[in-house]
């Protein structure tokens, strides 16, 4: 099984393959035969003198294939996991690690997905390195909960991903469900990301519009990176465009919210905390322009604007003012137009009427 891992690595040295392939009798690897005690039948091959890596893992794969490798391996695997207390952790990992590597068949499952429940960290990362090379569907509950444990967490989203689009419908469920651990459905967004398909952006789009402020944050950063690294992959206006308007408005209120937090000095040192909440709302905006505007275009505006200065400002005005559509620009240039404070305010107090007006039409 090591050996099987070195081979798939490229970390097999040069002198390990010369041992492995010699048949001095010293070093045979048909000596191994022994520590599985099968009564003088032969687990290994004759190697040839000239062993190339290719044919040695080809007749490494042959022996772990094997009906006999199976059945041995089937018996200690059922053995280790279902003696609590009476075996290693070590032993743990063994089995959880050569699970990946044998043929799914029904009654290793169970035996997967008891590993898959293990307290023990290391018994858990194997088991769920193995689960996402078998991709049985039925382990997915048991992959799931680990997301929201830290310990667990990166390697169950990698799990995840190796399944690929064959558990899209799952994953779009365990994310919509308002019932299910928080920790867990905001863990998917991510996943569906390293997916990266056109399906895995339509169900976080659609997710998005049901406007759940508990996983939108993670639902469009993860929208955002996904136009990053796949351009290809289109996103419709009408899906988008009332999001963002969503967005402005809640900017809209925050900035009206800081007005009169900076009349009350009671409470101005609430000031620091909603200026942060306007920024973030301010990077999600701009981050939907992504998905439907040229994205080096609206990355181009946000960073002049990120600046601060007056100049900076102003170009990015322009640029917004070329590229976005009129409905859309007069509600977006307000909020980062170098105007005075007060004026600013008064101007999204007014087109705050119209945007209620424009997100019930």
């Amino acid at each position: 099984m090591n050996l099987f891992d070195l081979i798939k690595s490229d970390k097999l040295s040069p002198e390990l393959k010369k041992i492995i392939s010699s048949k001095s009798g010293e070093v045979r690897a048909s000596s191994m035969d022994s520590l599985f005690d099968l009564d003088g039948e032969a687990l290994l091959p004759d190697i040839d003198d000239s062993l190339e890596e290719e044919d040695l893992s080809s007749q490494v794969k042959e022996i772990m294939s094997l009906d006999v490798y199976q059945e041995l391996m089937r018996e200690q695997i059922e053995k280790i996991v279902h003696e609590e207390g009476q075996v290693t952790e070590i032993s743990k990992m063994e089995a959880a690690k050569v699970l990946g590597m044998m043929k799914p068949s029904p009654s290793l499952i169970p035996s997967l997905s008891r590993l898959l429940r293990e307290k023990s960290p290391e018994v858990l990362r194997y088991a769920l390195e193995s689960a996402g090379k078998l991709r049985r569907r039925e382990l997915v509950p048991f992959i799931v909960p680990q997301l929201k444990k830290p310990a667990s967490e990166r390697v169950a989203h990698q799990a995840l991903v190796d399944y690929g689009t064959k558990i899209l419908g799952a994953l779009r469920d365990y994310m919509a469900d308002r019932e299910e651990d928080i920790k867990i459905r905001k863990a998917i967004p991510s996943i569906l990301f390293s997916i990266g398909t056109q399906r895995s952006a339509d169900l976080m789009a659609r997710e998005l519009k049901k406007r759940g402020r508990d996983i939108e944050s993670e639902l469009i950063e993860a929208l955002y990176r996904l136009r990053t690294k796949e351009p290809d992959i289109q996103f419709h206006s009408h899906d988008i465009v009332p999001e963002v308007y969503m967005l402005i408005k809640k900017s809209y209120l925050i900035l009206l919210e800081i007005h009169d937090l900076m009349s009350d000095k009671k409470r101005v040192n609430l000031v620091s905390d909603l200026e942060n909440n306007l920024a973030r709302s301010l990077k999600h905006t701009f981050e939907l322009l992504c998905l439907i505007y040229p994205q080096e275009d609206i990355l181009k505006a946000y960073q002049n604007i990120s600046s601060g200065t007056k100049k900076a400002i102003d170009y990015s005005v322009e640029l917004l003012d070329n590229i976005l559509k009129r409905e859309l620009k007069e509600f977006v240039i307000p909020l980062i137009d170098d105007i005075p404070f007060e004026d600013k305010v008064k101007r999204c107090r007014k087109l705050l009427r119209t945007l209620e007006k424009v997100e019930s039409s």
